[in-house]
């Protein structure tokens, strides 16, 4: 006769979503390729629908030490127009925030509000990622959608 294992479940938030402050929770979704964000995204929608939660798209654009700041190798407006349509295409309801600079953690840490949630669009690495660990510092939980 076969035995059966019990699997024990794994919560999937954890550290605590501080909403002390009385805004929404936000939900923040990490730009990593198109294909994996959009599943990260109808995940944090599928999570958000109870909680009358904000989601937003985080694209971190690095430009590179040669070129200014205000003219990056990417127009923005190009990234805008992209995520414009990607975002009317997936028939979704977020905010796309567009950072640029010369490092992603510094952006990371600077977008990010202590106690968010934040969903990454990537089986969960071996080792940790800057975003990780800078998720980490600010106490967010970070979720990763495969």
């Amino acid at each position: 006769m076969a035995k059966s294992k019990k699997l024990a479940s794994k919560p999937l938030l954890t550290a605590p979503v501080d909403n002390t402050a009385g805004r929404p929770v936000e939900v923040t979704v990490l730009h990593v390729s198109t294909e994996r964000t959009l599943k990260a995204v109808e995940m944090a929608t599928r999570l958000s629908k109870d909680l009358a939660a904000e989601i937003r798209l985080l694209v971190l654009q690095v430009v590179p030490y040669p070129l200014p700041l205000d003219t990056p190798d990417v127009p923005v407006e190009f990234i805008r127009n992209s995520f414009a349509e990607l975002v009317a295409g997936a028939n979704l309801r977020l905010q796309v925030d567009i950072r640029l600079g010369r490092d992603r953690r510094v952006m990371f840490e600077s977008a990010i509000r202590p106690g968010s949630v934040v969903l990454i669009g990537c089986p969960r690495p071996w080792w940790p990622t800057p975003e990780m660990r800078a998720a980490k510092r600010l106490g967010c939980s970070v979720i990763h959608q495969s």
